[in-house]
């Protein structure tokens, strides 16, 4: 079993082993969340862990990391999606280029997902910049808080009592 320290690297390997076996590669998840012991002299509490792990038993390789921030789990989840995540390549000549990862359930079910960015854009009166996220509502991001506009027509209700 190797053990991956950069998740980057976790991420490219698991989707190379994805793509060469897909109807065999397994990948596991396991947390495992230890508290401190009350006689201990340590007030800190150990930090949770999860362990992703991906194998294939034909060829024999294992792939492992082990995560303990909230963002690097959130990073791995997102890869393990349909539409993959954005990861930054360090070129030849020494600059750093963003580079998007197909998604490892669209590798496994040999569809291609596309993704599709949102469309940012500013108020000019009020210089609050908003958020179109799908083609009836929009997200507006205020000083204090975050306003959904949904710009859908209004529903038909029933009307109650006789025809």
């Amino acid at each position: 079993m190797v053990s991956v320290s950069n998740i980057d690297s976790f991420i490219e390997k698991t989707s190379a082993l994805l793509l060469a076996r897909p109807s065999t590669t397994k990948i596991s998840t396991r947390y495992s969340y230890k508290t401190f012991k009350k006689l201990s002299n340590t007030t800190t509490p150990l930090p949770a862990l999860v362990f992703v792990k991906a194998y294939d038993p034909i060829s024999g390789t294992c792939f492992s990391i082990k995560l303990t921030k909230i963002n690097e789990l959130s990073r791995v989840w997102s890869a393990l999606g349909p539409r993959g995540v954005e990861m930054s390549k360090q070129t030849k000549e020494g600059s750093v280029v963003s580079v998007r990862q197909r998604g490892l359930a669209s590798m496994m079910s040999g569809v291609n997902i596309e993704h599709e960015q949102a469309a940012h854009t500013v108020n000019p009166e009020t210089k609050v910049p908003s958020v179109q996220v799908a083609d009836t509502a929009s997200i507006v991001i205020d000083k204090e808080n975050v306003h959904i506009k949904n710009d859908a027509s209004k529903s038909k209700k029933k009307k109650k009592g006789k025809k």
